[in-house]
């Protein structure tokens, strides 16, 4: 948790590799060691799904979720890791 100025606690952004918690900006999907393992295709399609200002009004299209998704689970694989099922089936 961060505590702003007037004390109020922020949860912490945090990477969304699956068990890894890094604390990351709220703009970026997985810490640095994560992204880099993400395939630079899908690492595009999050960026191409990506709309500025996501991350503070928590409105998203259903292709960002895919896309990051996608990724999530590219990275999952690679660090042998098992998938949750709410990760499994393609949104």
């Amino acid at each position: 948790m961060t505590t702003t100025s007037v004390n109020i606690r922020v949860p912490e952004h945090t990477c969304h590799a699956i068990a890894c918690g890094k604390p990351v900006t709220p703009k970026v999907l997985m810490c640095r060691k994560h992204w880099g393992m993400v395939p630079k295709d899908l690492q595009i399609g999050v960026w191409q799904t990506y709309r500025p200002g996501q991350e503070k009004t928590k409105v998203v299209t259903r292709e960002y979720m895919e896309a990051r998704r996608k990724a999530i689970v590219a990275v999952a694989e690679k660090e042998n890791i098992e998938i949750p099922r709410i990760y499994a089936t393609p949104i």
